[in-house]
């Protein structure tokens, strides 16, 4: 049970507390002293005059500072009410003064007798936007939050305990601090400072205390790892980290620009509804910028683009350094070009290359290709040019375009506040702000994770009962699998929409529209096909080969085209369409028919 009580009204995008916020008491006890200053001078002035005791300039300043200590000595006559106010408030400043100081020396000391009493808290290592947008996130959702920032003049710091949250000023990659702040107590740890090497070496010193006080531990810890590269999450996926059984530990692999491909392109699909197997026209994604966020759109459009009526997707990536970042990408996904119905091409230009443009004037106008564009340069201002020079060239064709932004304020609110305001407004989409990668929702995801053990869960069922072992890796216990087959598993839920989409039908808690309880023989046939599609470019995209069957090795007798497939196997991507309908009802969901989608 959480003892704070959920925030309301805040987010991320409110200022942090202001200077006044953080510093009222010291103005107020220095405002009590003037006036009680002030108050006792002319009360003390009075009295003299009253009994004309003589007192100089310097005695009355004298004794009205000896209210503050109690020590102004006893008068006779009567007393000035300025002095019996004087009297009263003057003490109230050193005690206050004193109260406050004290509370600013023992905040480490209250910090740490809190955090004795936590369990089932988050702990957040690292406090840029990302991380505060977590803390924002947690503490509205009323879980207890501890923060782990190393820069104690992060000004951050501030808006986390306004919010409510606990912080401790250190290195999360050490392993003192991360026993501080109780990590093998806590609910999620979530590690994302911004720089890989440290969210790792971090998530090592989280599974040693774990591992370390495992008999001690009631449930488990869930441990998230923001991790950009891929060498990096490729050693960091054969790590015991990920793989102990025995140790109360699930360990996430996340990445903010795949997170925010995977919005994008579930808010935004580049197919529409009712994409089915006699639609003559074909998909085409052009991508503008091909840095992480650009290669990250462009990888999640390859594991999704598997529809219906057969025809590849095609991705068009568009760079000023295109045959360089063509032989990076090459070079870290060989396999790529083994997707049958995927194809990319790279073209070095940019946005003000007229041939260029008129090449995406041919594309847009094309009636058989739906043509959708992402810009994914650097910096804000770059991009949405970029967006409206496109735009002004492709008039009067309507082309939905995507635009990276990296900051919620500022030109974003350009895209999000006034939709329809100009011609070109209803066209153009943001995307790629916090809110649409690291917030709590999309981390855990809970949703997509009950979908993806249901697909796991009906697959091991299956081949348990043909009668094959359970040694086999992908026939683990959910907790036991790697996080290659985790992975694999969400994306089969995250292809769920594009199956729908291609028998005119979509996922909703109620409808008023018709009911789909099963699939057809025929429509299963075809989503099936699209299934063993979607898995072979997943695991083309992880780097697997066509062989003989090892997981180890990362090669597969299976990634060949559905007409190789046996038998068998092909029971195996009709059970996965089948059983869609009753999964979805695992998150309170059906699947309704579009209305005259003519299935």
């Amino acid at each position: 049970m959480n003892s704070s009580p959920p925030l309301r009204g805040h987010s991320v995008g409110h200022p942090p507390p202001s200077f006044w916020n953080r510093s009222w008491p010291w103005f107020a006890i220095i405002g009590m002293a003037i006036l009680a200053c002030v108050l006792g001078y002319l009360g003390f002035k009075k009295h003299a005059l009253a009994t004309e005791s003589g007192d100089t300039t310097l005695d009355l300043a004298y004794r009205t500072l000896q209210l503050f200590v109690l020590e102004s000595g006893y008068h006779q006559g009567g007393i000035p009410w300025q002095l019996e106010v004087a009297r009263v408030l003057a003490p109230l400043v050193p005690a206050w003064a004193v109260m406050q100081a004290l509370r600013s020396i023992f905040r480490e000391q209250r910090e740490a007798f809190w955090l004795r009493r936590r369990r089932d808290h988050v702990v957040i290592c690292g406090l840029g936007r990302k991380g505060l947008q977590l803390v924002s996130d947690f503490r509205r959702a009323g879980e207890n939050v501890v923060v782990i920032e190393r820069d104690e003049s992060n000004p951050r710091l501030g808006t986390c305990r306004y919010l409510g949250a606990r912080t401790l000023i250190g290195s999360c990659s050490d392993k003192s601090m991360l026993s501080r702040a109780l990590v093998d107590r806590a609910r999620y740890v979530i590690l994302i400072t911004g720089d890989d090497g440290t969210n790792v070496e971090t998530a090592i010193l989280v599974h040693q205390l774990v591992r370390e006080r495992n008999k001690k531990i009631k449930g488990t810890v869930r441990c998230f790892i923001h991790v950009v590269g891929l060498n990096l999450c490729r050693l960091l996926e054969r790590h015991d980290l990920l793989s102990t059984p025995d140790v109360k530990l699930d360990t996430y692999i996340f990445n903010s620009f795949q997170n925010s491909a995977r919005s994008l392109l579930e808010a935004h699909p580049l197919e529409p509804v009712g994409f089915g197997r006699d639609d003559p026209r074909s998909v085409h994604l052009v991508v503008f910028g091909f840095g992480k966020m650009g290669e990250s759109v462009a990888l999640q459009a390859a594991k999704l683009g598997h529809y219906a009526n057969g025809k590849p997707l095609r991705i068009t990536i568009i760079d000023e350094e295109a045959p360089k970042r063509h032989a990076s990408f090459s070079n870290r996904y060989p396999q790529i070009d083994k997707i049958s119905d995927v194809k990319m091409d790279f073209v070095e230009a940019n946005d003000e290359n007229l041939e260029l443009l008129s090449r995406l004037r041919t594309w847009a106008f094309d009636p058989d290709t739906i043509t959708s564009i992402a810009v994914c340069l650097d910096g804000d201002s770059t991009s949405l040019t970029c967006a409206l020079n496109i735009i002004t060239a492709l008039q009067p064709v309507s082309v939905p375009i995507f635009v990276r932004m990296s900051q919620e304020s500022g030109l974003a609110t350009l895209l999000e506040e006034r939709p329809g305001s100009c011609d070109w407004a209803d066209n153009i989409h943001a995307f790629g702000m916090t809110k649409f990668n690291s917030t709590r929702n999309i981390l855990l995801n809970r949703k997509r994770d009950i979908l993806a053990r249901a697909f796991h869960r009906d697959y091991v069922k299956k081949r348990l009962e043909e009668g094959h072992p359970q040694t086999n890796p992908s026939m683990q216990a959910w907790d036991n699998l790697s996080s290659d087959l985790h992975e694999s598993n969400r994306q089969m839920a995250d292809h769920i929409p594009v199956k729908l989409r291609a028998t005119a039908c979509y996922r909703a808690a109620s409808s008023k529209d018709e009911l789909l309880e099963e699939f057809g023989e025929i429509e299963a046939e075809l989503l099936a096909r699209m299934e063993h599609e979607r898995w072979c470019a997943e695991r083309f995209i992880s780097g697997w080969k066509h062989g003989v069957t090892n997981h180890d090795e990362k090669t597969s007798a299976n990634l060949v085209d559905w007409e190789g497939l046996e038998s068998a196997v092909r029971d195996y991507d009709r059970q996965a369409v089948h059983c869609i309908p009753r999964i979805l009802n695992l998150v309170e969901e059906s699947i309704f028919r579009t209305p005259n989608s003519g299935q």
